[in-house]
């Protein structure tokens, strides 16, 4: 497919803004309250981190790509968790059971939960992995990677540190 040709074609005639509505979180985009469950089947609720500056991230074990994303999650989280952020990681493997394996394996400083079929991505409309977004303390997108990359951690801990200096919301 010939995105550059179809996304040119398409910015004729529809404004850019619905374009990249229609491809990936907005800034300001709500987080969506939905419920995970840890490889423990802990009941982990995104409704009750508001309040609390979050930053997600989104992977598969059979992504090639994810594991430096993870790599760098873990150096955020190391960096910045105990000024309140909190570190949500969720899980697309088709299989349940591969994630819980490699959780035993590889165990994580982050929230880890599962998703099943992809579900929360599709509803924060992030087309592949891997993927973040950081969440402020009002429930709202802030800041998004919807296809992680070298200069993205970098990225990610400015804006970060960035939702930190911010007062929290009355």
């Amino acid at each position: 497919m010939n995105f550059p040709r179809i996304f040119a074609a398409a910015r004729r005639t529809v404004p850019l803004a619905v374009l990249l509505a229609a491809c990936c979180p907005a800034a300001n985009d709500a987080l969506p309250d939905v419920t995970f469950r840890t490889s423990q089947g802990e009941t982990v609720r995104t409704g009750d981190m508001k309040g609390d500056l979050v930053f997600v991230d989104l992977w598969a074990t059979t992504c090639k790509t994810c594991g430096a994303m993870r790599s760098a999650i873990e150096r955020l989280n190391q960096r910045l968790a105990a000024q309140g952020i909190r570190f949500l990681s969720v899980n697309e493997d088709a299989d349940r059971e591969t994630w819980k394996e490699y959780m035993v394996h590889n165990p994580s400083p982050l929230i880890e939960v599962w998703d099943d079929h992809g579900s929360f991505r599709k509803t924060m409309r992030v087309e592949g992995l891997p993927a973040a977004f950081a969440v402020d303390r009002g429930g709202q997108v802030r800041w998004r990677s919807p296809k992680w990359t070298g200069d993205a951690e970098a990225t990610a801990s400015a804006q970060l540190d960035s939702l930190l200096r911010e007062p929290p919301p009355k």
